[in-house]
């Protein structure tokens, strides 16, 4: 029935069929674009969760830094320097367990290569404007 009304329309404005390679040149960037928002979102959650435990233990015993990277690394620096006394050996070691998380996750961060030199030739083929997006 909305076919029927679409044809009779004399303003409608048709377009082209995709070709099976369109459609996998435009899945493929969608499904990059979902892949690339979901790990930024998961990794900056994971990585803001890690960071304020990390720092509450420490404000618990007493030790606290300025806000920000370079805070936490500070605070990275008390946790590795095992010559001070300011943390009791327990509790070296479980925030060291921490720290070693926080001092990977900016690493987590850095964007991927993307797809394959030949994907990208061939959603040049199919017509594709752009080869990829930028990352997230």
């Amino acid at each position: 029935m909305t076919i029927c009304e679409a044809v009779a329309r004399p303003s409608m404005r048709f377009v082209p069929v995709k070709s099976a390679e369109q459609q996998a040149a435009l899945m493929l960037h969608r499904t990059r674009d979902l892949l690339i928002r979901q790990r930024t979102q998961l990794v900056m959650l994971e990585a803001c969760l890690r960071r304020d435990a990390f720092r509450a233990h420490l404000t618990e015993l007493g030790v606290v830094a300025s806000q920000g990277r370079d805070g936490v690394k500070a605070l990275i620096a008390i946790v590795a320097d095992e010559s001070g006394g300011r943390l009791p050996g327990l509790a070296r070691e479980v925030l060291g367990a921490l720290a070693a998380q926080l001092a990977r996750w900016p690493s987590k961060l850095a964007p991927s290569t993307g797809a394959s030199a030949p994907n990208i030739a061939r959603a040049k083929r199919a017509g594709a404007s752009k080869p990829f997006p930028a990352p997230a």
